[in-house]
């Protein structure tokens, strides 16, 4: 009797012990977003007792990098949905990360997304297509939902340009968002040129005309902007919707006369 009752001490006890933790969890999970990144899944579902213990510890920043560590691990195996969850752990964690976010989104859309449509178990090509093409999505969403976390940075609306501009190819979205990216003050100047040649590709010649021109008139101080081309294409599209040379940035030379042999 007296061993019974020892043994149901046993498990009782430390099951007691843990339910404080668990609402701890729980009321942590609920009222954490980590500057409104909104949790999708349950957090407690995908970290392990003592990497929650850690949180709870005040040590978000170690458990995320261990996460984002053990997330290339399922890389390696293969394991590609664990792999997006542990990403999406780490930018719940971290939702001001901009290199998680960005990063993140390139595993989705470059690697994973070339994985699946190669993946040899695949029963056909389009299946492997369809497969990929999922993975585009959730790169784009992940992506667009790091914007809503870190709204004042280039960084994310260009890496959804240039998302849309090679996997979708739709450029009117990636105008959108490299016209967005390069707005900021702090942005590369390529993201300007990108915004120009997607705005172009979009089938609005004449707004990408006036950005360039734009560029070549009120932005001369920049001293990283590639000035040769930025004057090869408004030359080039001078001549593509035939501005008239008295209109020109830079006018055709007049036509040497003619003499009189």
């Amino acid at each position: 009797m007296r061993r019974n009752v020892i043994v149901v001490l046993v498990l009782v006890v430390p099951a007691m012990g843990l339910v404080p933790l668990e609402k701890r969890i729980h009321t942590e999970r609920n009222r954490l977003k980590y500057g409104s990144a909104k949790a999708a899944l349950s957090l407690r579902d995908r970290i392990t007792q003592n990497m929650a213990i850690a949180l709870l510890a005040g040590f978000r920043g170690i458990v995320a990098d261990f996460t984002w560590i053990q997330s290339h691990g399922y890389w390696e195996k293969k394991q590609w949905l664990r792999q997006y969850l542990d990403l999406e752990t780490v930018v719940m964690l971290q939702p001001q990360s901009v290199l998680f976010w960005d990063v993140g989104a390139w595993h989705m859309a470059w690697n994973i997304g070339y994985a699946v449509r190669v993946d040899t178990n695949n029963i056909t090509q389009a299946q492997g297509l369809m497969r990929e093409r999922l993975w585009h999505e959730r790169a784009a969403d992940f992506l667009l939902r790091g914007i809503e976390n870190i709204p004042n940075r280039y960084d994310l609306y260009f890496k959804l340009g240039w998302l849309y501009h090679e996997k979708f190819k739709d450029n009117c979205a990636a105008a959108e968002y490299f016209g967005k990216a390069a707005r900021f003050a702090d942005a590369p100047s390529y993201s300007g040129r990108f915004y120009a040649r997607a705005l172009e590709k979009c089938g609005r010649p004449q707004e990408a005309y006036e950005y360039w021109k734009m560029l070549w008139q009120h932005d001369r101080g920049n001293p990283h902007q590639s000035w040769n081309v930025v004057e090869r294409e408004m030359k080039r599209m001078e001549d593509q919707l035939n501005i008239p040379n008295d209109q020109r940035v830079f006018p055709r030379p007049a036509p040497a006369p003619k003499t009189i042999s």
